[in-house]
C-alpha cells in the first residue's frame, strides 16, 4: 500500500484520516471527519470495522476508504485475508435540487420620452396619453435599457408594480392610464412599437403620484427580454394624461418586481 505522503502528492488527490462510526455493509461506510458524518463506499479489499482509523482518499468530489491505521475497541488481531463479497460500483450522488429564492427588485427607468405626429417630441419630456387641443394623439414612453432582462434572466414574476406620477394636465379626477409593453431599450429613431394588447390600470388625479398594479404577463416579457420599455397609449383623445419627467419624479415609470429566481 502507497504511504500518506505519497498519495497525497498524487495528482488532484488528497488523504485525510476518519473514525469509523457505521458499517451499513452496503459497500459504504459512515466515517466522522473533524466532527462532520460522511457516508462513503470503501474499497473492496478493506473490511471496515466500527471504531476504524480509516484513510480516506479523495480524488476531485470523491471520497474512498482505502483502509484502517487501527482500530482502537478490537482486540489486536489478525484480520481475515478472505475477499470481501463483491459490492456494486458506487454511484456518483446526484446533487439535490436548489431550492427557489424569491426577490423583490425595483428597476426605474432610463429615459423619458412623447411621441406624437410621426415625430418625437422636443418640447416636452413628460409621457402623455391622448390628445389635448387637437395637435394629435400621444404615445408616452418609459424606456429601462436591458436591466431587467439582465437581472431576472427569465425568472418568473409573482409580482408586479408600476409606479405612476400623474402632473397638470387633462381632468384634474381620477383617469386611468392604458400602458403597453415595447421592444425597444432606449429611445428608437421612429414610431415605437407597441407589443400585444394595452391593459387598462387603476385611475389616479392630477398631481398624485403612487404605485399602481401592473399585469403579470406584460411584467413576465420585461423578464423574458421580449419587452424593454413600457408605453402609454390609447386609440382616443380621452383620458388625456401627463406623466411626470424624471426631473419631476426619479421614480416616474419605476418598475417593481416580485420574482423566484434559482
Amino acid at each position: 500500500m502507497l504511504g500518506l505522503d505519497e498519495l497525497a502528492q498524487m495528482e488532484e488527490t488528497s488523504v485525510s484520516l476518519a473514525t469509523i462510526i457505521a458499517t451499513p455493509g452496503d459497500g459504504t461506510v459512515v466515517a466522522s471527519v473533524g466532527g462532520t458524518e460522511l457516508t462513503v463506499p470503501h474499497t473492496i479489499h478493506y473490511v471496515p470495522g466500527v471504531n476504524d482509523v480509516a484513510i480516506l482518499l479523495q480524488q476531485g468530489n470523491r471520497r474512498y476508504a482505502i483502509g484502517a491505521l487501527t482500530n482502537p475497541a478490537a482486540p489486536v488481531t489478525p484480520r481475515s485475508t478472505a475477499p470481501a463479497p463483491s459490492q456494486p460500483k458506487p454511484t456518483k450522488p446526484v446533487p439535490p435540487t436548489p431550492k427557489p429564492t424569491t426577490v423583490v427588485r425595483t428597476f426605474t427607468a432610463t429615459s423619458l420620452a412623447c411621441f406624437r405626429g410621426g415625430k418625437w417630441r422636443t418640447d416636452t419630456s413628460r409621457p402623455h396619453q391622448g390628445d389635448w387641443g387637437g395637435y394629435g394623439r400621444n404615445t408616452g414612453a418609459w424606456f429601462y435599457g436591458t436591466q431587467v432582462r439582465a437581472a431576472l434572466k427569465g425568472a418568473e414574476v409573482i409580482g408586479a408594480k408600476w409606479y405612476c406620477a400623474r402632473v397638470d394636465g387633462g381632468q384634474y379626477g381620477s383617469e386611468q392610464p392604458t400602458v403597453y409593453t415595447m421592444p425597444h431599450a432606449s429611445k428608437p429613431s421612429g414610431t415605437p412599437t407597441l407589443l400585444g394588447s394595452g391593459s387598462t390600470l387603476a385611475g389616479l388625479p392630477v398631481n398624485t403620484k403612487r404605485w399602481l398594479s401592473f399585469p403579470l404577463a406584460l411584467a413576465q416579457q420585461m423578464s423574458d427580454g421580449t419587452a424593454n420599455g413600457i408605453a402609454a397609449w390609447i386609440n382616443a383623445d380621452d383620458p388625456y394624461i401627463v406623466f411626470g419627467s424624471l426631473s419631476d419624479s426619479r421614480s416616474s415609470g419605476a418598475l417593481q418586481l416580485t420574482y423566484r429566481k434559482v
